[in-house]
């Protein structure tokens, strides 16, 4: 049903090109009269451009050089390198010059001294920065030095009968030493130093498997590592402190945040003073003009300020805020939908309201539709969609930024048999204990684990190379054997197993998702070929 249509008596235009009229009229008679008065009007304004002005001028740029304290400070914190350090300390030390020779031309005490304290605390800042790189370099050459250790272990364990179970927990020992570095809470600090400890107590106790000729070099490998990550200046030390450093760092910002922003507005209050200052001699300026001019003003004042108070609401109130609104929209038609602020409490401001309020009904409907286009139904893993997007993106990501990548490539041993035994809801339960399975074995946030389909999964390991995706898969193995899902109609065993074919590249000779694919559907493709129930390498054109 349509609004009916209105009727107008007479046109907006005529009615605003009549008053336009009237006021230019009322201007000339105005201008007439006063233009004998403009000599006095003019020294006025001489003295007020020669004095207030200057002084207010001053008090911006001082406001507006202080406002970037905050940002020069937080490049600081932000340095990466003593080189960036001192190259960020520079500029706030010129900065701060710069402020100092503003605020000795106001001759403002109080200024001064706030300011002061300010500088202070950008020095103290700048000390806590140096500790906190000093701590880096120290933890990236430690994290060099047991990282070394890796090479060694596996000299020992080749000539060792005990290789497995020992050389994995001395893995294990190195893989938690490298999550030190990304732990940001003292709290979670501690807790890992707890896992290495007991970890190394395990590694000690494994000793007694290894060789008595090998056995001596082993206890000083474990040693040595010991003391790099538990010494009084070891890892795990380093790392505490450079985090007790990162909190006082944080702190030290913050505050100096909260005075540079004291700072501005005692700085804002005195420009206002000023501002008062000025506005009072405009005032008696004024005043006095309107003495002089008072009967013939009076009346053309009132119809000047009518006249522009209903322009001004028709333009700005009303027609610069609906094209405003129009732009806007437009703008987000077949694009991502952004808020939309329009000020105000009326109907325009309902209306933008209500535009953000669908638009993001809108974005959240088509983002549900895209994630459950990428999700499989039974499982609630991603599909093959989903996985072709992750593989894509992953490989890119790798390539790089130089990362190793691993694919493995899982399919369920005789399902078809499995569901001809058992049924097809047996059938879809058991592939959902699998995808549980995988889940939860494959559990680090950029992993990616997808139903390829039918009874095949795939698994997406970014920054994994080809031993801990060995590791992993023996890991999947021995779950799904944990599971004990009965399978009669396996020819290999009495309960449910698994076939992985795994295949991993470097960062410099990442090959295209379709080739990843290939090789890892060829490597599960052997692990059929050899009896199932195990799995096979292949990396990068080359048969492990």
């Amino acid at each position: 049903m349509s609004l009916p249509a209105m009727r107008l008596g007479h046109s907006i235009a005529i009615r605003l090109t009549a008053a336009l009229i009237i006021f230019l009229m009322l201007f000339l008679v105005m201008a007439a009269i006063a233009f004998y008065r403009s000599t006095t009007f003019e020294n006025l304004l001489t003295s007020i451009v020669s004095t207030a002005l200057p002084e207010i001028r001053q008090s911006a740029m001082l406001d507006t050089q202080v406002k970037e304290l905050p940002y020069l400070t937080e490049h600081l914190s932000r340095a990466e390198s003593q080189a960036m350090r001192r190259l960020a300390y520079g500029d706030i030390e010129q900065k701060i010059r710069d402020i100092q020779l503003l605020i000795s031309e106001q001759q403002n005490q109080q200024l001064a001294l706030k300011f002061d304290v300010i500088q202070r605390e950008v020095r103290h800042l700048n000390e806590l920065i140096e500790q906190h790189l000093y701590y880096q370099q120290a933890i990236s050459h430690v994290s060099q030095e047991i990282y070394r250790f890796y090479d060694q272990a596996e000299v020992i364990a080749r000539d060792s009968h005990a290789f497995p179970e020992w050389a994995l927990n001395f893995s294990s020992i190195i893989v938690r030493a490298g999550q030190v570095q990304s732990v940001n809470r003292l709290d979670d600090m501690r807790q890992l130093t707890e896992l290495i400890r007991s970890d190394l107590s395990k590694q000690g106790a494994l000793l007694d498997t290894l060789d008595v000729s090998l056995r001596t070099n082993a206890m000083t490998l474990q040693d040595s590592l010991s003391l790099l990550l538990l010494d009084e200046t070891g890892l795990i030390a380093l790392r505490s402190e450079q985090l007790r450093i990162n909190g006082r760092v944080t702190g030290r910002t913050r505050f100096i945040r909260s005075m540079v922003q004291d700072f501005g507005s005692e700085a804002e209050y005195t420009t206002l003073q000023k501002q008062t200052r000025l506005i009072q001699n405009v005032n008696a300026m004024s005043e006095t003009l309107e003495r002089q001019t008072y009967w013939v003003g009076v009346l053309s004042l009132l119809v000047l300020v009518f006249l522009l108070a209903m322009i001004w609401c028709i333009k700005i109130q009303v027609i610069n805020r609906l094209q405003r609104l129009k732009t806007l929209v437009m703008d987000q038609v077949g694009s991502q939908p952004e808020q939309i602020h329009i000020d105000g409490r009326d109907e325009i401001t309902e209306l933008a309201k209500a535009f953000n309020f669908y638009a993001k009904q809108v974005s959240e409907q088509n983002n549900r539709v895209e994630a459950l286009s990428r999700t499989d139904g039974l499982t609630g893993i991603s599909n093959r969609r989903g996985f072709d997007h992750q593989l894509e993106r992953l490989v890119n990501l790798c390539r790089e930024r130089n990362l190793p990548l691993c694919v493995l490539m899982i399919d369920v041993d005789f399902f078809k048999n499995y569901n001809d035994l058992y049924g097809h809801q047996a059938g879809d339960e058991c592939l959902r204990q699998v995808a549980d399975l995988l889940r939860r074995v494959v559990g680090r946030s950029q992993d990616f684990v997808a139903r390829y389909g039918g009874e095949e999964f795939v698994c997406i390991l970014p920054e994994t190379d080809i031993t801990a995706a060995r590791l992993l898969a023996s890991e999947i193995l021995a779950e799904t054997s944990a599971l004990d899902i009965e399978h009669k109609g396996s020819l290999v065993a009495e309960y449910l197993t698994l076939s992985i074919g795994i295949t991993g590249c470097d960062g410099e000779n990442m090959p295209s998702a379709d080739i990843l694919i290939g090789l890892a559907d060829a490597a599960l493709y052997e692990a059929k070929a050899k009896g199932r129930n195990c799995m096979v390498e292949k990396q990068c054109g080359i048969d492990a």
